[in-house]
């Protein structure tokens, strides 16, 4: 009875509000999203098994013949744990279906139901009008355990056509009928993010979006789910003075929600009107403010611009993303005013300390400075171990927040700052190695451990197998396959084409790796300063091997148009099979160098944000100047 027990709990604790990506509650992620997806025969079939595990464990004195089938129920358990879909589908389809249907009406009373689910599996509209016709009423009917009527089905399922012609022919009443969980259809709706079919039902109802589930409104679902444009409908259809902070948590939970979902426009709606919901918790005891301090995101300092940011302008990307920017740096606005209003007890109480301090360690300047400034309090902004924001810019090595602290405070104390746990100062902290360091987190695994003797090994390798390439190829072109003509010097195959192809490959050799040498050569004779690690030494040995690649490859390239034309009468198979052969080599190199060329293209692109960005000198000044700007340019 325990593995019975088990998945007893496990499928009747399905909750369809579940996240894929863990954030919110849920037991079974996975498998709901693949369940939703099938036939509903598979959803009938689990909750079948759902029902006979249940009068099994009613009925321990008597049980049922599929009883000895306990194993199995072993193996769905831990598919079930696992969130194995496939394994799950496997073992679910050995319980048979037609057990269910030779149930007499006594047992199962939703019997009548087989003829509406078979004609909305098919997808077959007039087939479920047709018993429609014959079941007046049908439409209004609980037709499962779930207390769900047909258009909970049909909104869950997908099915828009159903939707549609299931709410012409319900009333607006019969619109609010809730499921076992207190479900509406709107809500199933909000969940999968259909907006077409929100629509559909809020036209016909409009006090539907009013109406809760356990405890939020449909809004606030769809919110949780980061369905954009759901949310955009259902904000301006629900009215809004149940979302301020005297109606319960709904405001706040959906003011957090946007943040998370970078929904910044209808936020800042929000807070304009209830300016207080950005210390109210939300149902997960979180607020506004400890949550924009974990979206880094959300701010130009916390923005990773790299080159390709340049083109975002061309597609339309770009001005979006400063419009959300501009929203952000309101939002915060906003909650920096209600933070200058608290005493030291509020702001403990309210996790403006704790967020500031993950401000700190994301690097988010505009945060920390907007916060820092608004409430004379925050000077006490201190972990449980007595660190406070400097020490945390030291030990996260976040130079913006360290600049901008440092203008803040007062030089002279530098040193005054001390960890009541470990007694480490200011010192102590910059001397300890920190695997959060920017330099670790941007160069690459490569560049992380023994940075200068590793940058000059490998130069000096790829420097000497570059001059060997370079010495093979510079002699290969005084020595031209097929000779040359006694009288003029004139090579005898001219006007072949396979001897141009091969001056074109053997010229291009010869260039690359002289190019390749040149950069290796740069560097060995670099300073090896630390800002050189971050763009400069990576840029040049991406090049250099660049480089390589192209010499080596038009090297073997050369080889093989030499071979074609010293057996160019015949006996093909040789040329054909030596450069089949001389590929291996190319390939090999390519593959094994590849991972690194485009781990450090890819880390190096985003480094100038450091080095050249508008933060990389910041100071109180500075980041003053650009947060009012962004305020005047929003205002």
């Amino acid at each position: 009875m325990n593995s019975i027990t088990t998945i007893h709990d496990q499928m009747i604790s399905i909750e369809p509000e579940a996240e894929n990506e863990g954030r919110e509650l849920g037991r079974l992620p996975v498998l709901w999203k693949n369940l939703q997806t099938p036939l509903w025969s598979l959803r009938r079939k689990l909750m079948m098994v759902v029902r006979k595990i249940t009068r099994a464990m009613e009925r321990d004195d008597q049980p049922p013949p599929w009883s000895l089938r306990i194993p199995m129920m072993k193996k769905i358990t831990r598919a079930m744990e696992r969130d194995n879909w496939k394994s799950f589908k496997r073992l679910l389809d050995a319980f048979p279906e037609e057990e269910e249907r030779k149930v007499n009406d006594e047992d199962d009373k939703y019997s009548w139901t087989n003829p509406f689910i078979d004609a909305m599996e098919k997808d077959d509209w007039k087939s479920f009008k047709y018993q429609l016709d014959l079941n007046l009423g049908a439409e209004a009917k609980k037709v499962n355990e779930e207390g769900e009527t047909f258009l909970h089905l049909a909104v869950a399922s997908g099915k828009e056509q159903f939707v549609i012609e299931l709410v012409k022919r319900m009333s607006s009443e019969d619109l609010r009928l809730k499921n076992t969980d207190g479900c509406t259809a709107l809500y199933l709706a909000a969940i999968s993010g259909t907006k077409e079919m929100a629509e559909i039902m809020v036209e016909k109802n409009m006090d539907l979006v009013q109406v809760r589930n356990a405890h939020e409104l449909p809004v606030v679902t769809a919110a949780r789910h980061e369905n954009t444009d759901m949310v955009h409908y259902l904000y301006w259809k629900t009215p809004q003075e149940l979302l301020g902070p005297d109606k319960g948590k709904d405001g706040a939970t959906l003011l957090t929600k946007l943040i998370i979902s970078d929904l910044f426009d209808i936020a800042l709606d929000l807070l304009e009107k209830y300016p207080t919901l950005a210390k109210s918790e939300d149902y997960d005891g979180r607020n506004a403010i400890t949550v924009l301090a974990k979206k880094p995101s959300a701010f130009p300092s916390g923005r990773l611009h790299g080159k390709w940011h340049h083109c975002k302008s061309i597609l339309g990307f770009k001005t979006q993303e400063k419009r959300s920017e501009v929203h952000a740096l309101q939002v915060l606005k906003i909650i920096s005013t209600q933070v200058s209003k608290m005493d030291d007890k509020q702001l403990k109480d309210a996790g403006v300390y704790e967020a500031v301090l993950e401000a700190t360690k994301f690097g988010i300047v505009e945060f920390v400075y907007k916060v820092m400034n608004c409430n004379r309090h925050m000077v006490n902004c201190k972990d449980a171990s007595g660190k406070g924001t400097f020490l945390y810019a030291i030990m996260y090595r976040q130079k913006k927040i360290f600049n901008l602290l440092q203008d803040m405070r007062d030089k002279k104390n530098w040193f005054s700052y001390i960890g009541k746990d470990d007694g480490n100062n200011t010192l102590h902290e910059a001397a300890i190695y920190n695997r959060f360091s920017q330099i670790d987190r941007i160069s690459g695994v490569a560049l992380q451990m023994q940075r200068e003797k590793w940058m000059k090994e490998t130069a000096a390798g790829c420097m000497v197998v570059a001059a060997l390439i370079a010495t093979v190829v510079f002699a290969a072109a005084f020595t031209l396959p097929g000779g040359n003509k006694e009288n003029s010097g004139d090579p005898n195959l001219l006007d072949s084409k396979l001897f141009m192809f091969f001056i074109i490959v053997d010229a291009v050799s010869l260039l690359s790796s002289c190019s390749s040498m040149l950069m290796f050569l740069s560097i060995l004779t670099s300073r090896y300063a630390e800002q050189d690690f971050l763009v400069s030494l990576p840029t040049k040995l991406i090049l250099g091997l660049s480089s390589l690649i192209f010499a080596i490859g038009s090297m073997m390239a050369a080889f093989c148009a030499t071979l074609f034309i010293s057996v160019r009468h015949n006996n093909y198979w040789v040329p054909i099979m030596s450069t089949i052969l001389a590929a291996v080599p190319v390939t090999l190199f390519i593959l094994l160098q590849c991972p690194l060329l485009v781990d450090m293209s890819y880390k190096t692109n985003f480094t100038h944000v450091i080095l050249r960005g508008s933060w990389s000198k910041a100071n109180c000044s500075d980041i003053a100047a650009f947060v009012d700007q962004r305020e005047s340019k929003s205002s």
